[in-house]
Parts: structure tokens; sequence; C-alpha cells
């Protein structure tokens, strides 16, 4: 019994390691895309006086402009506070956490596995040989290279929380069955407050006990306790985001039959990437089938259809391998509602916790099939080594990717065609590194791409072309300049900056009538009260210029008003008086 322990303990330091050692190089990479805004541009950050707002406000709280979300993850928050403590703005120490987190739940995948092939081994078989098949699972969820967007990027923390505290309150459930479930229940609260896609943990326990159990359970005893710490969530984000529903979708085309549709083709996505880890397609685009005559709906639904036949053969048969295939489609259900999504729904840290169902299922396959015989136990750990040697390498190699902006949204662009994200994102770091020339191919590719969807992406379309109009803008092609700026204007006419943006181009090519014209537009929109002097005296002198020295005068007066220290605009309107006749 002590040597098995002993060998449980060397199973699971070397499947912790090679983790490590996968990820080890992630620890160079810098700050990425959401990473910059919660992080970097994060004031709760800097004193631990925000721990009240975090615990009370949504996730981009801290940012006054974003009114709401729907995403309560107070304890994401104060895991960066702490972080930020601890590291300051240096990254290497913010990656570190995430790949501590990557560990702990290939620890815990490993236990899961050893618990549930425990009664399916021969007791009397070597422990060495008893212990293969959760080592099996244990390290291929530690080298998986469909991990490789959690693991490698800061933002994805609540993905590794989650899933790591998901799988400790899953293992205490198959433990102790005949318990009270308050601890696992306690887990599963931290969890929710992580991320509310940890929602469905009490279906996985369910499942379990249906499937795995050697008891009967009190039902009201094992689960209510579940349903209490559900209710608290619920209770939390209710009083603390105003209600229950979520932010305005961003794939508001999107009707229920529609959602139906590309959740059978999401669900035949993730079993894709996880089976067949080929593709590396960070950050891609999606253009969602409107019809079940859709080749990608025909093909996801034969998908779904296998994984139910699997599930309806292995039930009494192979038990475990039903559950293994019931886990992920529990833990990957809520990545298939497409319209709470985000803007690129697709996504491989969405698969980080459901993986661990299918590598449960490899426990339970290998196991079966190695028994209690030495010589296919080593069979297996030969045939392991070459596996997990090259989704290794595959790891490490796609973990460069992450290293900045520039680099990711370049292997998105590579990985995908027509991924009109990734080009509009590569314009925005050329324009950054001083290369605005350049961009401008990027951001005409980024508004081609997007246009030629069904569903063009309205938001990226935007700022597209906003952004192209202030290349052009600053290098005095004001005729390009206007052109892109009414676009802008026109997909979203209550956008300030783009109607603002839009008057200055007019006056600058000379149309003052119309540039009056957008000021005036201008000036119904919020505004902050330094931008709203500098509307008031941009249109004062846009009318100066067409002779209108009275009109100038009102609106240079409110300029003034705003700031009566701006010299310029004293000396603008001592001079529309005196041209008045005053």
């Amino acid at each position: 019994m002590r040597s098995e322990r002993g060998l449980r303990l060397f199973f699971i330091a070397i499947a912790a390691l090679v983790s490590f050692a996968v990820y080890a190089n992630t620890l160079s990479n810098g700050f990425v895309y959401d990473d910059h805004l919660q992080i970097e541009k994060n004031v709760w950050l800097v004193s631990f006086s925000s721990i009240p707002d975090i615990l009370t406000s949504h996730v981009y709280g801290f940012k006054q402009e974003i009114k709401v979300t729907g995403s309560y993850r107070p304890l994401f928050m104060l895991v960066y506070l702490f972080e930020y403590a601890a590291f300051g703005m240096t990254p290497w120490g913010w990656h570190l956490v995430n790949v501590i987190l990557h560990a702990v739940s290939v620890i815990m995948v490993f236990l899961i596995a050893d618990t549930l092939t425990r009664g399916r081994r021969a007791e009397a078989g070597a422990p060495q040989v008893r212990l293969i098949a959760p080592f099996i699972a244990s390290l291929l969820f530690a080298v998986h290279p469909a991990h490789n967007e959690p693991v490698a990027w800061v933002a994805c923390v609540p993905d590794l929380s989650y899933t790591a505290l998901y799988l400790v309150a899953l293992y205490i459930s198959i433990r102790s069955t005949r318990a009270l479930a308050v601890v696992p229940a306690i887990i599963y609260l931290l969890a929710l407050l992580f991320k509310e896609t940890a929602v469905t943990l009490p279906l996985a326990v369910f499942a379990c006990d249906r499937l795995l159990a050697k008891e009967k359970t009190d039902s009201l005893r094992r689960y209510l306790p579940f349903v209490a710490a559900l209710a608290l969530y619920l209770a939390f984000r209710r009083l603390f985001l105003g209600g229950l529903a979520s932010a305005p979708s961003m794939h508001p085309y999107m009707d229920a039959g529609m959602a139906v549709i590309n959740a059978v083709i999401f669900f035949a996505g993730y079993l894709r990437v996880l089976v067949f880890p080929y593709w590396f397609e960070p950050f891609s685009v999606f253009d969602p089938a409107v019809s079940m005559a859709d080749a990608r709906f025909i093909s996801g639904a034969l998908v779904v259809s296998a994984v139910i036949a699997a599930v309806i053969y292995c039930r009494k048969r192979h038990p475990l391998a039903a559950f293994s295939l019931i886990f992920f489609s529990i833990a990957i259900f809520p990545a298939l509602y497409i319209p709470g999504l985000s803007q690129n729904p697709f996504a491989e840290r969405q698969a980080y916790l459901p993986s661990a169902g299918l590598a449960i299922g490899a426990a339970a396959v290998s196991s079966r099939m190695i028994g209690e015989r030495v010589s296919r136990a080593v069979l297996a750990l030969a045939l392991l080594l070459v596996i997990t040697s090259v989704l290794s390498y595959v790891a490490i190699t796609r973990n460069f990717a992450w290293k900045d902006d520039l680099s990711i949204w370049t292997a998105s662009a590579v990985s995908q065609a027509g991924n009109y994200l990734a080009s509009h994102n590569i314009a925005v770091e050329r324009v950054i590194a001083g290369e605005a020339g350049s961009a401008i191919f990027d951001y005409k590719e980024s508004i081609r791409m997007n246009m030629e969807r069904g569903f063009p992406d309205e938001k990226t379309l935007v700022l597209s072309n906003l952004y192209l109009g202030k290349i052009y803008a600053g290098k005095g092609l004001q005729r390009e300049a206007v052109a892109r700026f009414k676009e802008a204007v026109r997909l979203k006419p209550d956008l300030p900056e783009a109607r603002l943006d839009l008057a200055r181009a007019l006056e600058a090519s000379g149309d003052l009538a119309g540039a009056v014209i957008e000021y005036n537009r201008a000036l119904d929109l919020p505004w902050r009260r330094e931008d709203l002097k500098a509307i008031y005296r941009d249109l004062g002198r846009a009318l100066a210029g067409l002779g209108m020295y009275e009109d100038a005068k009102i609106s240079l007066e409110e300029a003034l008003k705003l700031d009566p220290d701006d010299a310029d605009t004293a000396r603008d309107l001592a001079l529309a008086r005196r041209l008045s006749g005053r």
C-alpha cells in the first residue's frame, strides 16, 4: 500500500512537471489583447481599497464608460489584484500563475481518473500497472495543444481557476457520496464567482452518481447544497448587476433556430479540436450557418448522433467511457450558446474543462486494454511517450504565437483565411509601431473580408473605417478620410469620435458648410468637458470661415465658458467680434 502511494505521488509529480516544462516558455511572453485593458489600464489593481468595488461590480466596472456586461466574476479580479501586488506589471509572474493553475488541474485529472478506474482495476495487480491509466489521462491533459490559449494567455485566469475548482469539487463528490455536499457546494460557489460556466457542475456530479456510484445516494442531501450555492450566486448577480440577464448579444442576427444549428456545429468542432489537435486558429472568426442544409450542420449532426449512440452503447458495458462523453457534453454546453458569447465565439479556452472528460475517457479505455498485464502497460507507456512528445512539441511551438499582439494576430491571420478581426488588429499594431502606411492595406483587407461575410461584424467594421480614416487624415488625404468617416457614421450615427472626425475632415477638405452641419450634430452627443470645448471652438472657426460671424461668436463664447483661460479661443472670439462689427 505504501509503495502504491509513493508511486502515485511519483506519477502525479511527473505529470505536473511535464505541464510546467511544456508551458515554461510562456513566461517570456507579454500581455496581449484583453490584458491591456483588464490589467494595464485597470485602476482597481493599484490598491486593495478597490476590493468592495470588485465584489459589487461587473468585470469591467473599473471602466466608467462600460456601463454593464453580463459577467459577474469578482474572484477573477481579486486574483488580478493579488498578482499585481506580487508582480506589478511584469508579465512573467502573471504567466507563472497560469502555469501553476494548469498544473493543479493536471493533478486533479489524475486523482479523478485514479478514483474512477480503481474499482475496475484488479487490486491484485502490480501498482505500477494499476496507475498507468490515470497517468495517461493526466499526461494527455497536461500537454494537449488545445490548452495553449487558456494557459498561454493571461486573460484566461477565470477559465483555469474555475476548471481547477470544478475538478476539485467533482473529486470530493466522487470520494464522499454519503456525506453532505457542503464542501463541494462551497467550492462550486467559488467556481461560479470565477466564471459562470461552472454552472454545470451539479449535472456532472449527477451523471457520475447515476453511472458510476456503487451505492445509492440521498438525492436531497446530496444535491440541495449545490442548489443553495447556485441560488446564492444568482442572488449576488441580481443584487450587483441589477438582474440575471446577460449583456446585449454580440450576435444580434442569430435567432433561436440559428442558435441550435450552430450549437451542433460547435459541438462537433470542439470534439474535432480535442481529438485531432492539428488545427490552430486563435481568435478565429465564425460565419454562422443559416440552414440545416449547410454541410457543417449535417456533419455536426452526424457527430452528435455518434456521441449519443456511443453513450447508449457504453452505458451498461463501459459506464466510465459513457461518463467521459457525458462529462464532455455537459462541460461544453455553455460554450454552445453563441448569442451569449464574445466576438469570436469558437475559442480553445472553452474546451479546457471539457477536455478533462475526454482525458478520463482515455483512462477508461487504457485501463480496460491494459488489464493486469505488465507487457501491455509497457507498450502503453511507449505509445504515450510518442504521443506526448508530439503533442508537447506542438504546444511549445504554439506558445511563441502568444509572445505579443502582433505575433498572435499574425498567427490568427495565417491560420484562418478571411479572418477580418486579425487583419484589423494587425493594422492597429502597425500604427502603434509607427507604420501607418502599411496599416492601410490591412484595414482595407479587414473591411473587404468583413463585408463578404453573411453577417458582417458591424462593430469591427465601424472601427476599421474610423481608424483608416484617421490614417488618411494624418497623411492629408482628406477626400479619402471623409469617405471612411462617413461610412463609420452611417454604420453608427451615435459614435461621437466618428462624427467629430468627419466634421474636421470636411473642414480640412474645404467643405466648411458640411463641417458646420457635422459639428452641430456632434454637439448632440455625449462628451467630456474638454472635448466639448474643442467642438465649440472648431465650430466657431468654421462658422467664421463662412462669414457667419454672429453664429461664430456664440459658439466661441460657449467654448470660452468651458475654459476661460484658453488664450487661442479668446483671440478667435475677439476677431469674430471685430469682424461682426462689435
